[in-house]
């Protein structure tokens, strides 16, 4: 018995000192989980904070391209640059004579010199055929009336869409609606002035009759009723003048000449596009005195029409008080 209760007692023991093991295992396991939850706030924490600092640097790269777009757009601003001004509006003879002093001017600059070699040879063909088209104008001694008669519906044909134009912006919630509808048939039908003389006069009769019946609330909204008047009588008038006193062979003359102005004003407005990106991309000093020189031309013909076109505004407000 005393032999057996040895054994009892060294199985106790042994049992107890297996659950001192196990007891010990637990709390290394605790220990132990309760470092890898500090290693995962420690995590958590380092993420959160790389986390911030990425936001800070990604706020300072949108504020710094918002101070670089600004600057750019500054810089843009004030960069010398060639001049735009209505090339449409310039009549056959002023338009040659321009592209006249044009060319002139680059070749005493070189096209070397100023980067254009391509473009502008294509400008030289569209220059040349300009000339063949003005030539038989002036060989065949057509009167500049019918091509005055052009130009003066396409002027009330312009004045009339930047009266639509401007009243988009007008303080009558009522115009700026009814400017807004008749800026959408304008749109639709496009620039008439540049069209041939066929094409323009059927497009205008085509407006005018949209705007007399659909849009007639609309254009007494915006006080287009008497523009809407004399842009009848001039296409009229044109029309008149084309098949009364005009050949066939004549008309085509001189739609020849119109279709080769916008070829031409088409490789010219390259050119300027080019030029005017080489300044910002290498800088003015290259082509400074060239666009200087350029610009002052431009103003002369761009003086030359504001003033036909004030003469021509006066004429047409006598007109309508006289009507």
């Amino acid at each position: 018995m005393n032999s057996r209760a040895s054994k009892d007692d060294w199985s106790n023991e042994g049992m107890n000192s297996r659950a001192s093991k196990d007891d010990w295992s637990n709390e290394r396991m605790n220990s132990r989980a309760s470092k890898d939850d500090w290693s995962n706030e420690r995590m958590n924490s380092r993420a959160s904070k790389d986390a911030g600092k990425i936001d800070c640097i990604l706020t300072g790269i949108r504020i710094d391209h918002e101070y670089i777009q600004l600057f750019i757009n500054h810089y843009l601003l004030f960069l010398m640059k060639i001049k735009d001004f209505s090339l449409v509006r310039l009549r056959n003879e002023e338009h040659f004579q321009f592209f006249t002093s044009f060319r002139d001017l680059v070749l005493v600059f070189t096209v070397l010199a100023l980067n254009i070699e391509l473009l502008f040879n294509l400008f030289l063909a569209a220059y040349a055929n300009e000339l063949a088209a003005l030539d038989l104008i002036r060989k065949n001694a057509i009167s500049d009336d019918l091509v005055d008669a052009d130009d003066e519906r396409d002027n009330v044909f312009r004045g009339m869409s930047d009266v639509v134009k401007s009243a988009l912006n007008h303080f009558n919630a009522d115009v700026r609606a009814a400017a807004k509808r008749l800026q959408i048939v304008l749109d639709t039908y496009g620039n008439l002035a540049i069209k041939s003389y066929d094409a323009e006069t059927g497009g205008l009769n085509s407006l005018i009759n949209d705007f007399t019946t659909t849009y007639a609330a609309d254009i007494a909204t915006v006080g287009l009723t008497e523009w809407v008047t004399e842009l009848q009588a001039k296409n009229k008038a044109f029309d008149d003048l084309k098949n009364n006193r005009y050949s066939t062979e004549a008309a085509k003359t001189i739609l020849r000449m119109k279709e080769e102005r916008v070829k031409t004003d088409a490789v010219y407005r390259q050119l300027v596009e080019r030029i005017n990106a080489l300044i910002v991309v290498e800088g003015e000093g290259a082509y400074a005195g060239f666009v200087n020189e350029l610009n002052k031309r431009i103003e002369g013909f761009d003086n030359t029409i504001s003033i036909r076109r004030a003469k021509a505004k006066k004429t047409a407000e006598t007109v309508v008080e006289v009507k």
